[in-house]
């Protein structure tokens, strides 16, 4: 529930991207990391891999999460 949610929070965030210069990939690029965190030093294929999945899940969460089964109406 607390990924959807903020799965759905970055996606509006990047509705204003023009105003606020925050884009999926940039998102991605501040906030992989804390969402895919393996206590160890990343290697740059990792990251990148991690970034391009939260990026995808960015730009496509109205696709993949419901917003009624995830219960982020309530």
């Amino acid at each position: 529930k607390r990924m959807a949610f903020l799965i759905f929070h970055w996606n509006d965030v990047t509705v204003y991207e023009a105003k606020n210069k925050l884009t999926a990939a940039v998102l991605a690029r501040l906030f992989g990391r804390f969402v895919f965190r393996n206590g160890t030093d990343d290697d740059d294929d990792e990251t990148d891999m991690m970034q391009s999945l939260v990026e995808y899940l960015i730009t496509h969460a109205d696709v993949l999460i419901d917003e009624n089964e995830a219960e982020l109406l309530n």
